[in-house]
């Protein structure tokens, strides 16, 4: 059975539509779908398989399959997949590292910029700013809540930070001056316009999110051919594009 998985999604890669083709549900994170969403149409004429993406917040996704909903492939953060794995709904040997993303820090496109180079320049920028917004469950959000807790931050700065509830682009709220610096992955911020990246998370705090792709449940030629496809497909010029970083 495996050995028939792999010939298809080769002949599928290399030869384009055949008999293996198939219908397949992904579930992919809100964060990479400038990328992903990119890469589907040509997949879908080269190979003939037809995908059924749902995008969404990866924590709320991954625990859709915790609840019994199936899917073919997903496309999360490295801690997301880490938790599938570790309660057997992912097996460790269909991982691929796709991209990383950095968490940028953003300010509306009039404000001063911000030095954000260093953690000591960091932490005064954090301790001078009138309000902070990030997300409540996205990985950017999860992640600044970790520094500010590590930092010693978070009684100082709870009465001017908003957490932001899923779906909410954390850009926007910046843009439209109802906060004065936001917290969000830079896939996400560079199609706002009316805002200024200031720079990423400062590298010691683990600014950067890796973005994996891995399959649930039984493994299907299909799922093998996209996530071999978005890794051709994840070249540095085009990932750039889009404010992703290509895994070393």
């Amino acid at each position: 059975m495996m050995a028939r998985l792999v010939v298809c999604a080769a002949v599928l890669i290399s030869w384009g539509a055949s008999a293996c083709a198939d219908t397949l549900k992904a579930f992919v994170g809100t964060a990479v779908k400038p990328f992903v969403a990119a890469q589907v149409d040509a997949f879908e004429k080269s190979t003939g398989h037809k995908v059924d993406i749902g995008y969404g917040l990866a924590t709320a996704l991954r625990k859709q399959i915790e609840d019994g909903v199936s899917v073919d492939l997903v496309v999360f953060p490295k801690a997301e997949i880490d938790a599938l794995i570790a309660k057997g709904l992912v097996k460790s040997d269909s991982v691929v590292t796709l991209l990383k993303s950095g968490n940028a820090v953003v300010q509306h496109e009039n404000a001063k910029p911000a030095d954000v180079s260093n953690r000591d320049s960091f932490v005064s920028t954090l301790r001078a700013a009138r309000s902070l917004v990030y997300s409540k469950e996205g990985p950017s959000g999860l992640l600044m809540a970790r520094i500010v807790q590590q930092l010693g931050l978070s009684e100082e700065l709870k009465s001017r930070t908003t957490l932001t509830p899923a779906g909410v682009s954390i850009a926007e709220v910046v843009a439209r001056g109802e906060a004065e610096m936001g917290f969000q992955q830079l896939s996400e911020v560079m199609a706002v316009k009316g805002v200024r990246v200031a720079g990423l998370l400062p590298a010691q705090f683990g600014g950067e999110t890796v973005y994996q792709t891995a399959t649930p449940g039984k493994i299907s030629g299909a799922a093998m051919a996209l996530s071999a496809w978005l890794k051709k497909e994840a070249t540095r010029e085009r990932l750039a594009a889009v404010g992703f970083i290509q895994p070393e």
